[in-house]
């Protein structure tokens, strides 16, 4: 009997040696989920503007501009905001160029009030393959033609 015991309690100790073996944690798997470091001259690939220029023209945009400060400084919050405000009709805006030009894509004509604001205080570039129709469309009702006397 003293053998069968012997022989329980090792056949029990084998089995739970197998079970914590099974149950340890494996560091290869748990290293296995951390990034691998960047390398630190690995650099982020920026678009140019002739790539946003044919990105636009990709897309089929009639009109297309490049916008910049007339003193060719980075475009600040408040540029953008004159600039959102004033294209709000336009399809796609993009900041390129380190933040000196925002590109412009439509399809849409823009209204003549919107294009002179932008055009009395920023340097504008049109690169679209058509040219914009003059004169711009106003947002002003077209005047009705006076009724004939009869």
């Amino acid at each position: 009997m003293k053998s069968r015991t012997r022989g329980i309690f090792i056949v029990a100790g084998l089995a739970g040696l197998a079970v914590l073996s099974a149950c340890s944690s494996n560091q290869e798997i748990l290293n296995s989920g951390k990034a691998s470091p960047t390398p630190a001259t690995a650099e982020v690939q920026k678009t140019t503007i002739e790539d946003e220029i044919n990105n636009m023209r990709t897309a089929d945009f009639r009109f297309i501009w490049v916008i910049r400060r007339k003193d060719g400084g980075v475009m600040d919050a408040a540029d953008k905001a004159v600039i959102r405000q004033n294209t709000v009709d336009m399809n796609r805006r993009v900041l390129a160029d380190d933040d000196k030009a925002i590109l412009i894509g439509s399809n849409t004509v823009p209204f003549k009030e919107n294009f002179d604001i932008l055009a009395s205080a920023y340097a504008i570039q049109d690169v679209s393959q058509e040219p914009v129709p003059s004169p711009l469309p106003t947002r002003e009702p077209t005047p009705k033609a006076a009724k004939a006397k009869q």
